[in-house]
């Protein structure tokens, strides 16, 4: 019997993080939407990940599935791009295994999704205090949601009213798209040929997607409003500051619609590797 391909694939990138990434699929279990799947795109965890993992896929009602790669340096982008490839959902939805959706937060990105398109949606911040108090029980309760303070829920509508403005003048590099939540159709990601992996030790592969989302014609829509997640703390990764020459690389004249290092070159070495 072939299984049924879901509405959305989550693709929810971590590292190291496995108290987080716990506190996030448990955000995930609360979701009013049920027609999803979610690949955990892991950037080199230890096994204490692997075991969060596999806890939840046990208990979760929709198929979790744990995609590895080796760590090597700040590599979010191939982590990724690998985790696409072992999806099946024909809207890919992105964020982080250290944020925690709100219970609308599938549905709301499915409710809008178009072909062509692409969703920015918004997020809160928690401090390092304020992470500590997070638990599964306040995430299944809506403690932790109902929580978020009127001020952060303003910023989150000027910031969707900016948003807005952007898209309706067709400004160049906006609306502002962050790897924690966004989503886009399937095909149009691969149309592009992904993230681009040359962003390593760099964390501008997300606004470099936008920029060639927009170049290829894909329609932005924003959700900053109303798709959130919070983010809960943890100290910075250095890595993603390595590459001091990212900012040059991002500025390049020569940008193109695909990705010079993408989906396609990602495949290319796997067939390589495999004899496939």
């Amino acid at each position: 019997m072939r299984a049924v391909t879901p509405r959305a694939s989550i693709i929810l990138a971590t590292y190291d993080q496995p108290k987080l990434l716990d506190l996030s699929l448990a955000g995930y279990s609360m979701q009013t939407a049920r027609d999803f799947e979610i690949v955990v795109a892991d950037d080199g965890s230890g096994p204490e990940t692997r075991r969060v993992v596999e806890a939840w896929a046990r208990r979760l009602p929709f198929p979790v599935h744990h995609v590895w790669q080796p760590h090597r340096g700040f590599w979010k982008s191939a982590a990724v791009n690998r985790a696409v490839l072992g999806s099946r959902g024909a809207q890919l939805v992105f964020s982080d295994g250290d944020c925690v959706p709100s219970r609308s937060f599938v549905a709301e990105h499915l409710e809008v999704a178009r072909p062509n398109t692409f969703i920015v949606g918004g997020h809160v911040r928690l401090s390092e205090a304020e992470t500590r108090g997070v638990t599964r029980e306040r995430i299944a309760t809506g403690a932790l949601e109902a929580e978020i303070a009127l001020l952060d829920r303003a910023r989150l509508y000027w910031t969707h009213c900016k948003s807005l403005a952007y898209i309706a003048l067709r400004r160049a590099h906006k609306p502002r798209l962050l790897g924690l939540n966004f989503s886009v159709d399937r095909a149009t990601f691969f149309a592009v040929n992904g993230f681009d992996l040359t962003y390593r030790n760099s964390a501008k592969d997300d606004s470099d997607l936008r920029n060639r989302l927009l170049l290829a014609g894909a329609r932005p829509i924003s959700l900053w409003h109303r798709a959130r997640v919070v983010h809960l703390y943890h100290p910075p990764h250095l890595e993603r500051t390595l590459w001091r020459e990212a900012g040059a690389y991002y500025r390049r004249a020569e940008l193109g619609v695909e990705a010079p290092y993408g989906l396609r070159e990602l495949l290319a070495e796997r067939a390589r590797l495999t004899g496939t």
